[in-house]
């Protein structure tokens, strides 16, 4: 009923519904027709409704959650996104290292411990012979005695890094391959009632920006986290060596290092996961845009869909940016902290507390000059894999934790391969729902089509008739027998079942 112009026209004719009807204009026929009084009452009323329809439709695409109200109850269309909370659980690393191991098995990380303690000897020792050498602290021995070490030293370092970046790459890779398989494997066999309340976007968040962080950004970090910290740790073993009094000041800088990135990575971890379930409703909101432009133009709601784009990207990026103050206020608090690692030794040299010649101290100073800086660069790489553990926290939801439908195939359930041979079809009190606390769109329906028969099922919108195509193909679980040919369809895989159909 569109009567919103009336107001501009110059004459009315209103039908009486008793055969007469009645002529003039507006004010006039309101005054004396009572049943064009109670027209544009029902229209005022009407209009009303659809207005706060559309206010309360606005609400929901600025973020609201989107509900559903059918006899009195509420029921959500769309689920929150799932978010882990706190740490990283064990249970994430341990699956992503199992599936990282291929074909090493438990002697992977063995293996990455061994090569990467090579590389921090090789690698320290050989800055460590040029002091010695500088010093000839061998007597009698020339310098092709220093050269040679020094070169086989070099070869060294150079074949157990390329060993151990490799292996890294190996499991990285391997560990991104799998849960990326395991999870698109997951999503092609999800149920209908999953899907019915996941947008798209969420989806396609898992296999875009969480893949390709698997794929280019972890492999990448995890070689640097690795070689840093084995480097540090090699070079406080050589710090220590020369200087003893040096164990003492480790113990509190370990633990100040603790407290400052505890402090920014309990915030940091919960804001990076704020990002990423954002980023699934800028995924979200831009392809039903796509999907729906004809629409929009057509009612002229551009600018609505527009703003509501940015409000969702606007809130995605409130997420990125704390992510990297964070990461500034930890990359300043550690620097001023190494400072201080770096000005303890330097006056231990200094005021010569233990006799240790030119060489040394200059082999000292290079090395607590590279540990400042290296102990700001692994803390701040080691803050971003945690983060980007939410990525393969996210994936690995897909990949083991995502709601299933029944087996594909059960084979001792197989059934014969002429069937269905007659077609016969019986329903024994039926009923069927979409999902877990939707009212029944079936309920208690009984029938029986015999062989060789055709008929047909008429009805309103929302009777139930493709509800019966459901019910056959198992798209949702039914309650109640189902049997064709005398054969209980609940009981063969879906395989079976949707292929023979």
């Amino acid at each position: 009923m569109q009567l919103s112009l009336i107001g501009s026209a110059d004459k009315v004719v209103f039908l009486n519904g008793d055969g007469s009807i009645d002529v003039g204009s507006l004010s006039a026929v309101s005054a004396r027709n009572e049943k064009f009084r109670a027209l544009m009452q029902h229209a005022t009323e009407m209009d009303n409704k659809k207005n706060n329809k559309e206010k309360e439709d606005d609400e929901d695409e600025d973020g609201g959650s989107i509900e559903k109200v059918i006899s009195g109850k509420q029921f959500n269309i769309k689920e929150e996104e799932e978010r882990a909370v706190n740490m990283i659980k064990f249970d994430v690393a341990k699956v992503y290292i199992k599936l990282a191991s291929g074909v090493f098995n438990f002697t992977f990380l063995p293996l990455i411990f061994i090569l990467f303690t090579l590389y921090a000897f090789f690698g320290i020792f050989s800055n460590t012979w040029l002091s010695f050498w500088v010093a000839h602290k061998f007597e009698g021995k020339g310098d092709h005695f220093y050269m040679g070490l020094y070169i086989c030293f070099g070869f060294l370092t150079v074949i157990v890094t390329v060993l151990g970046y490799s292996l890294v790459t190996y499991g990285t890779v391997t560990s991104s391959r799998k849960l990326n398989i395991k999870a698109v494997q997951n999503v092609m066999r999800l149920p209908m009632s999953y899907v019915d309340v996941t947008p798209v976007g969420r989806i396609f968040n898992r296999f875009t920006k969480d893949t390709d962080v698997l794929d280019n950004e972890f492999s990448e970090q995890m070689q640097d986290i690795i070689s840093i910290f084995s480097t540090i740790i090699g070079s406080l073993i050589l710090c220590i060596i020369y200087l003893p009094w040096f164990a003492i000041a480790v113990p509190p800088l370990l633990v100040m290092f603790t407290l400052i990135t505890g402090y920014f990575q309990a915030t940091a971890r919960e804001v990076k996961r704020l990002e990423a379930v954002q980023r699934s409703s800028v995924y979200s909101q831009f392809g039903e845009s796509l999907s729906g432009m004809s629409t929009i133009k057509a009612y002229k709601s551009e600018k609505r869909f527009l703003k509501t784009v940015d409000n969702t990207i606007d809130k995605m990026n409130e997420a990125y940016y704390l992510v990297n103050a964070g990461q500034r206020y930890l990359s300043v608090n550690l620097t001023i902290l190494v400072a201080s690692l770096s000005l303890l030794v330097g006056l231990l040299c200094c005021f010569r507390v233990f006799s240790i010649d030119a060489a040394s101290t200059g082999l000292l100073l290079t090395y607590v000059m590279e540990i400042s800086n290296s102990f700001v660069l692994l803390f701040r790489i080691s803050t971003q894999v945690e983060n980007q553990m939410n990525s393969v926290e996210r994936l690995k939801y897909y990949a083991v934790n995502l709601p299933q439908e029944a087996p594909a195939h059960i084979t001792s359930a197989a059934p014969p391969p002429s069937w269905p041979e007659y077609g016969g079809i019986k329903f024994e009190n039926v009923s069927l729902r979409y999902r877990e606390g939707l009212p029944y769109a079936l309920k208690n329906m009984s029938i029986e089509v015999k062989p060789h028969e055709k008929i047909g099922v008429c009805g309103r919108t929302g009777a139930g008739k493709s509800t019966l195509t459901a019910c056959i193909y198992r798209l949702s679980e039914p309650e109640g027998l189902i049997t064709i040919d005398g054969v209980d369809i609940s009981k063969l895989g879906l395989a079976e079942l949707r292929t023979k159909l």
